[in-house]
C-alpha cells in the first residue's frame, strides 16, 4: 500500500472539497512564515486521512511524528510526545483519536491554543512546557464523537466521505502503474464497483488479483475481469461488494425479533466492536441496514439481498 500512496498533493486523488481547504491553508502558512493551522479529520478507515496527514507535512517541509490515541493513556505520555517538538514545521499525528480519553483532550486545550501545557503526573509533580509552534492533526472515525471544546481547538475541519465508482477507478490506474502490473481496462473497472468506494480496499482487491494472475497459468499473469472474478469468489465478495461478515450481520438481524445494540450484535457474529462498526457503515449507505435509538435493524432491500444469496446457495 505504501507503493502507491501519493507523497503530494497535487497527485492526492478525491476529496476535491478537503484538498482545496488544504491547498490554501498550505500557501497562507508559508506565506505567513507560519506552522500550518491544527487539522481535525474525519471518516472511515482506508479514504486517505493518514495519507493526508502525510503530504502536508511534505509540502510544508515538516517532520511527522505519528502516535496511535489508545497508545496515549496519561500525561506522562503528551508530555514524551511533546518533547519532540522541536521546530515551527513539527506535524503531530494521533490516529484514532476519538479513543483519546477525555481528561486528557482536555489537557490538550491549552497546547493546542496557547502552545503552552500544563499537567499534573501520576507522581504528584507539575510540568509546565512552552511549545513551539507546531501543529496537530488528528483523525477519527466520527468527528462527532470528540468534544465539543477540544474539537473547536482545530481551525480545519473536514470529513472524508466514500469516493465515486469513477475516482476508484482511476486510483486502480494509478496504482496498476506504480506497481507495473498488467490489467484490462474491463478488470480495474470490476473491481471499483465492489471497493465500496474506499481506496484501501481497492488496492487489496489488485494486490490479490494479481496474485491470482500469477498464480493461475491461464491468467499468464494479466488481471482481466475473468481473473479479478476469480479473486472475489475465492475472497467470498459479491456482486455488489459484501463480506461474509456483513452477510453475517444481514443474517443475524434478519433472525432477530426487535432492534439490535452494538454489544449484542457483535457478539452474535463473534466479532469486535470497531470492525461491526466499519461494515455497517456501508451497509447503512446502501440501505440494506438502518439504525435508531432501539439497535440496528435490517431494511426491506437488506432482506431481499439475502433472499438472493440464499436462492444462489440452493
Amino acid at each position: 500500500m505504501s507503493k502507491v500512496r501519493p507523497t503530494k498533493l497535487e497527485n492526492f486523488l478525491g476529496q476535491n472539497h478537503i484538498v482545496r481547504q488544504v491547498e490554501i491553508a498550505i500557501k497562507a502558512s508559508q506565506a505567513q512564515d507560519e506552522a500550518f493551522p491544527h487539522m481535525a479529520m474525519g471518516g472511515p478507515p482506508g479514504l486517505g486521512k493518514t495519507t493526508l496527514a502525510k503530504i502536508v507535512a511534505n509540502e510544508m517541509g515538516g517532520t511527522l511524528i505519528s502516535r496511535i490515541a489508545s497508545a496515549i493513556t496519561k500525561p506522562e505520555d503528551l508530555v514524551q510526545l511533546f518533547a519532540k517538538v522541536k521546530s515551527l514545521n513539527t506535524f503531530i499525528f494521533l490516529d484514532e483519536m476519538e479513543q483519546l480519553d477525555r481528561k486528557l483532550t482536555e489537557l490538550l486545550h491549552t497546547a493546542l491554543e496557547d502552545g503552552v501545557f500544563s499537567a499534573k503526573l501520576s507522581d504528584g509533580k507539575s510540568v509546565n512546557m512552552k511549545l513551539p509552534e507546531f501543529t496537530f492533526v488528528g483523525a477519527t472515525n466520527y468527528l462527532g464523537e470528540l468534544p465539543r471544546p477540544f474539537l473547536d481547538r482545530f481551525r480545519i475541519q473536514v470529513n472524508f466521505e466514500p469516493y465515486s465508482n469513477d475516482e476508484i477507478y482511476q486510483i486502480i490506474v494509478g496504482a496498476v502503474q506504480k506497481l507495473k502490473y498488467q490489467t484490462t481496462k474491463d478488470a480495474a473497472k470490476e473491481m471499483s464497483l465492489r471497493a465500496r468506494g474506499v481506496p484501501r480496499i481497492a488496492i487489496r482487491y489488485l494486490e490479490n488479483a494479481n496474485d491470482v494472475a500469477l498464480a493461475v497459468d491461464k491468467y499468464e499473469g494479466v488481471i482481466t475481469r475473468t481473473c479479478a472474478n476469480e479473486m472475489f469468489d475465492i475472497h467470498r465478495i459479491d456482486h455488489i461488494g459484501l463480506t461474509d461478515l456483513d452477510r453475517r450481520i444481514l443474517d443475524y438481524l434478519k433472525r432477530s425479533e426487535k432492534p439490535v445494540g452494538l454489544k449484542t450484535l457483535s457478539q452474535g457474529v463473534n466479532e469486535d466492536d470497531s470492525t461491526i462498526e466499519f461494515s455497517e457503515s456501508y451497509l447503512i449507505r446502501i440501505g440494506f441496514m438502518v439504525k435508531c435509538t432501539k439497535g440496528r435493524e435490517i431494511t426491506d432491500r437488506g432482506i431481499t439481498h439475502m433472499k438472493g444469496v440464499e436462492s444462489c446457495r440452493t
